[in-house]
């Protein structure tokens, strides 16, 4: 006898089937600030990702608390992740980590489709006419950005058919600092977390904000160290970066002002040689918060703009939906570490 299964629950079926979170279990994004440490943890569900818990924990007061003893020297940013985990609730010891855009070197290459084998050969022959640093200092990683219609999710690989006649194909390379990621490594251990990425917090930026579906956009995060500008593509490929150091001497005004001012000439930049022009602006970070960025960032390179909500994709309790609105801008790097966490087994 033939059993018909209803139409709403095969719907869940199919969802349960498709989902890329399924049988993931929960996973952290942390975001290691210059004076706080952001962490966000996620679980899986057949529906998308649901939060967990979040929190945020100040550096400032954990200045003293970097020694175990006189011969065994331990990270305080290890200890506040440890208190941090504790404060909020989290579950989950699986994480990823961003490492500061100050730290990475980001560029674009271009190239004809190939294999992923292929691919390697040449980027890491070509590597360095694109990266102006010393590539024994530094990790490359490389990922290939999609155009339309090529299916496969953010900073993951695709493989692609070999044809007669190759297409161009357009490579990201990041380059990491060793000593950073040696670094970043040592918290990890010492905050007993494991660690299975670490990527540029320009691609856990990107990831976590719904991209712009019609045009390029720009991502700018202004936070207290300075101030991080992103051009990613309709699918939140990052295209082009810029870092800015906050200037102590001259206050945080001064940082507003440079930032806004490279953010006009990236996209003015960008416009010059593009078809495709940038449409909207997404502001992100401490900054995103101050009640008159917004108008400001509009004034000044002429672009609509809205401010980042992370979770805005993410299942939350609805109790929860306004304060998170408010306070989403400081997470827009931890939510997207934990989202590509999700998906690392």
């Amino acid at each position: 006898m033939a059993i018909t299964v209803p139409k709403q629950l095969e719907d869940i079926m199919q969802r349960v089937r498709t989902s890329r979170y399924v049988n993931k279990g929960s996973a952290l994004g942390i975001d290691i600030g210059s004076t706080s440490i952001k962490i966000v943890e996620l679980r899986a569900t057949p529906r998308g990702a649901h939060l967990e818990t979040y929190g945020m924990i100040e550096l400032n007061a954990y200045a003293n608390k970097g020694e175990k003893s006189p011969n065994v020297k331990f990270d305080a940013r290890a200890i506040a992740i440890q208190d941090l985990l504790h404060e909020i609730g989290a579950t989950s010891r699986k994480a990823g980590i961003a490492l500061p855009l100050s730290s990475v070197f980001v560029s674009v290459m271009e190239t004809v489709k190939r294999d992923d084998k292929q691919l390697r050969r040449i980027i890491e022959s070509e590597a360095r006419r694109y990266i102006p640093v010393d590539l024994d200092k530094v990790t490359l990683v490389w990922q290939k950005i999609l155009e339309p219609g090529e299916e496969a999710h953010t900073f993951e690989h695709a493989e692609f058919t070999m044809t007669e006649t190759p297409k161009p194909q357009r490579i990201i390379l990041a380059a990491a600092s060793n000593e950073v990621l040696h670094t970043y490594e040592q918290i990890a251990r010492d905050a007993r977390i494991s660690v299975p990425f670490f990527e540029a917090e320009a691609f856990s930026a990107l990831r976590a904000v719904p991209p712009e579906k019609d045009a390029p956009y720009l991502l700018i995060d202004i936070g207290t160290a300075g101030s991080k500008s992103y051009i990613a593509d309709e699918r939140g490929n990052a295209l082009a970066t810029h870092y800015l150091q906050a200037d102590g001497g001259s206050g945080a005004n001064n940082t507003v002002v440079k930032t806004s001012e490279n953010a006009l000439r990236m996209v003015q930049e960008y416009n010059a040689v593009h078809e495709k022009k940038i449409g909207t602006c997404i502001l992100s970070g401490a900054g995103a918060r101050i009640p008159d960025m917004a108008p400001y960032i509009t004034h000044k390179i002429g672009l609509p703009v809205k401010i980042a909500n992370p979770f805005s994709e993410i299942e939350c309790p609805m109790i929860l939906e306004d304060t998170l609105r408010d306070v989403g801008p400081l997470y827009t790097v931890a939510c997207g570490l934990a989202l590509r966490a999700l998906t690392v087994a």
